[in-house]
């Protein structure tokens, strides 16, 4: 009689999938484009932008934050202005800074820092040079604003900007 060999696979660690792919989670409640979106503490803080209304360009001034530990969105207090086109950056892990940003007639060289444990806003020193469609990064205690639009819609320009965060 053959002797049947039984062989027995334990798995110790996960299953890596070889592709990237994308899954849908809960939709943020207030849609829009051209907003801005920084993380804290595993969270994520999209604010301003615009919406679709009577005129080609609403602006908004809302910040929700997105808990991916439950799939939940929450709506914060607002920013105290109502601009799209803008970037934003975290500091610290507490604190998110939202620059710049245009309406139909204007750029903004707005500077609103929003404190995420206290949900409030407060305005800092303004961007040397309004503009929209700029980038912000924050390295220690500076944030770098490059590039964006100086005129609303199609413009285009190369500045280079740094502040300097005192807290």
């Amino acid at each position: 009689m053959a002797k049947t060999k039984i062989e027995l696979w334990i798995l110790t660690k996960p299953i890596i999938q070889k592709n990237n792919n994308w899954i849908s989670k809960s939709p943020m409640h207030t849609a829009r484009h051209h907003a801005a979106s920084a993380v804290v503490d595993g969270n994520v803080y999209v604010i301003g932008g615009r919406v679709q209304g009577v005129s080609p360009i609403t602006n908004v001034n809302v910040n929700e934050m997105y808990d991916p530990k439950m799939d939940l969105w929450i709506t914060l207090n607002s920013m105290p202005s109502e601009r799209s086109g803008i970037s934003a950056t975290s500091i610290n892990n507490t604190t998110i800074y939202v620059l710049g940003g245009e309406n139909m007639t204007k750029t903004y060289n707005n500077n609103e820092k929003y404190n995420v444990k206290d949900n409030t806003w407060e305005s800092q020193e303004p961007l040397l040079t309004a503009r929209h469609g700029l980038s912000a990064v924050s390295i220690n205690d500076k944030i770098y604003v490059i590039g964006g639009g100086p005129e609303p819609g199609l413009s285009v320009t190369n500045v280079n900007e740094i502040f300097n965060i005192r807290e």
